[in-house]
Formats: C-alpha cells, sequence, structure tokens
C-alpha cells in the first residue's frame, strides 16, 4: 500500500484485532495463532479455540466483530456519492435490491446503495469462501436497520442460511454485521484512527451487543 492513510489504516487494524484476540486467548498479541488460506478469510490456527472473527476498514474507520463458534463478516464503508452506485447495482444487485434502490428518494439514494453494500459483503465475508458467492444471488434488501434478517437465497445458488443488521456508525459511514445463526454476543469495535491508540491501555477494548 503505497498511500500513507491506507497503509495506516491497514496496519492499525490489525494490531488491534490481535490485540483484542490476545485478551481473549491469555497471550501476547505476537503470539496469536492466525492463519491464512488462499480464497477464505484468516482465522484462528485448528485448536486454538472456537473464536471467530472478521474485520473491516474504510475512511480511517475500523470494525471488527468477533464471536464464540460461530462464523461472522463486518463490513464499514465510507458514503461516497461520487460513485457510481446505479451502474454497481445494476451488475451486482439482486432485483429486489436494485428495485429498493431505484425507489429511494434521490437525496438518500447513496446511503441506501451503502447500506445494502455493507450488508452484502458481510455476508460474502461470513461466509469465507464468499469470493465464490454471485453478489445478485441473494437478497439483503429485508433486513431492517436494527433487526436482524435471514438473508434470502433468491438464486437457489446455496449458500445456507445468513442473517445480516446494520451497525450503527456515525458521520458518513454505514456497516452491517452477518452470522450463521442468530442469538449471538457479537464483541464490536467502530472507531476512528484517532481512537485506537487509547484501546491498547483501556481495560475493556470493545463494546458488546447482542444478535438476536
Amino acid at each position: 500500500m503505497r498511500l500513507p492513510e491506507a497503509r495506516s489504516e491497514f496496519l492499525l487494524g490489525r494490531a488491534l484485532l490481535r490485540s483484542l484476540l490476545a485478551r481473549r486467548l491469555g497471550c501476547s498479541a505476537g503470539a496469536v495463532p492466525l492463519e491464512a488460506i488462499p480464497q477464505h478469510k484468516p482465522r484462528l490456527m485448528p485448536g486454538s479455540g472456537p473464536i471467530e472473527f472478521n474485520l473491516s476498514h474504510a475512511g480511517g474507520r475500523i470494525a471488527i466483530a468477533m464471536t464464540q463458534g460461530v462464523s461472522v463478516g463486518v463490513d464499514i464503508e465510507a458514503i461516497d456519492p461520487e460513485v457510481e452506485f446505479m451502474e454497481i447495482a445494476g451488475s451486482h444487485f439482486a432485483a429486489a435490491e436494485r428495485s429498493v434502490l431505484v425507489r429511494a428518494r434521490e437525496d438518500c439514494r447513496a446511503r441506501c446503495f451503502f447500506r445494502l453494500w455493507t450488508r452484502k459483503e458481510a455476508v460474502v465475508k461470513a461466509a469465507g469462501d464468499g469470493l465464490t458467492l454471485p453478489l445478485d444471488g441473494f437478497d439483503v434488501s429485508p433486513a431492517l436497520p436494527e433487526e436482524l434478517s435471514l438473508v434470502i437465497d433468491s438464486l437457489e445458488c446455496g449458500m445456507g442460511s445468513w442473517y445480516v443488521r446494520d451497525v450503527p456508525a456515525e458521520g458518513q459511514f454505514t456497516a452491517a454485521i452477518a452470522l450463521a445463526k442468530p442469538g449471538m454476543l457479537v464483541h464490536r469495535v467502530v472507531l476512528d484512527e484517532q481512537n485506537v491508540a487509547s484501546l491498547f491501555q483501556a481495560g475493556t477494548a470493545f463494546s458488546q451487543v447482542r444478535v438476536a
């Protein structure tokens, strides 16, 4: 990463993730046993414990989700009204999602697009090998902002059952969490880079929200 801002965001996100995992595992950050498998999301090495986690960062914000043994995905995006989101939606959204976007007020359409996009990205990341999922093959538009909703497999692409909900993110950001099943306690962090350093000394470095 050649841009200093992107490099800083990348490094801080992974440093914070290691710090949080280390506290839960009772080891140093450098000893967290992570492994990366091609086409899959990073995970703890087998036998290290049932913690599942996911990380996302955008525009100086970092989001981290952890669960106890249940696949989880998280995504955060900066709302950019200059993005050609109608064109993107035309090739990557399910028909129902495109309909929601078209019906949205013009001044709210960018936020609507990114809300749907973060939900889809969260599902793809929760699936782990989600890069093989057709993005227009599942529908996240029924999800309500503060409620966990089942994702609809509109093309019957065999993706299984996933649940998605929005995560509150201040300012011009949207965020979402996806889970393999409801009723989980998710540990999450959504913060800006300026506040990351203080979390490394904090006794509790993440908040908790029951996703039911």
